[in-house]
């Protein structure tokens, strides 16, 4: 019983978390890159790098709560 619940609340969560995708002005979509506390900013950045092609990118947003630091970012 403990697994199905565990597995019913991943799923809610998933179901949370997508969403459509969000453009910038000039058309680019954006992607998000979610970090722990733990991680450095640069640890971020180099997450946002690995995710575009070339590694260029801008950050549309950034944000640091208490559990997470997180970049909305487009590839250029």
């Amino acid at each position: 019983m403990k697994r199905i619940m565990t597995v019913l609340a991943v799923m809610l969560l998933a179901g949370c978390s997508s969403g459509p995708t969000l453009f910038t002005s000039d058309g680019r979509p954006t992607q998000s890159v979610q970090c722990g506390n733990q991680d450095s900013w640069q640890d971020c950045f180099a997450q946002a790098r690995a995710q575009c092609h070339d590694g260029a990118y801008d950050i549309v947003s950034r944000s640091n709560d208490n559990a997470a630091r997180s970049l909305l970012i487009a590839c250029r």
